[in-house]
């Protein structure tokens, strides 16, 4: 079991700077409309299961000043992968490769 908080701080996300949207999933349909939401919003310190199986994350991205933090899943198993925002930041640092296979 893990939270969104613990997948974003184990990815260094700035909480003092950066910028949460969040779709809501109602009745297992996650909603096209996001909103932003406040580095103190319930849904970041929610337990989920994030092993292979169903995926059970919440429907969020997020950004501070210098990432992209965005949902990765393979075979149901999620994570949260961080993407520069500056392209030359991959002149010295691989690339991600977002979810598995």
């Amino acid at each position: 079991m893990v939270t969104v908080r613990e997948l974003l701080e184990r990815k260094e996300f700035d909480f003092s700077h950066g910028e949460i949207i969040l779709h809501e999933e109602l009745r297992g349909i996650i909603s096209k409309n996001g909103k932003k939401v406040l580095n103190s919003h319930p849904f970041l310190d929610e337990e989920f299961n994030n092993d292979f199986g169903g995926i059970e994350i919440p429907s969020f991205i997020a950004k501070d000043g210098k990432f992209l933090y965005v949902v990765a899943c393979y075979d149901g198993a999620t994570w949260v992968e961080k993407i520069s925002l500056d392209l030359n930041y991959y002149l010295k640092n691989y690339p991600p490769c977002i979810g598995g296979g």
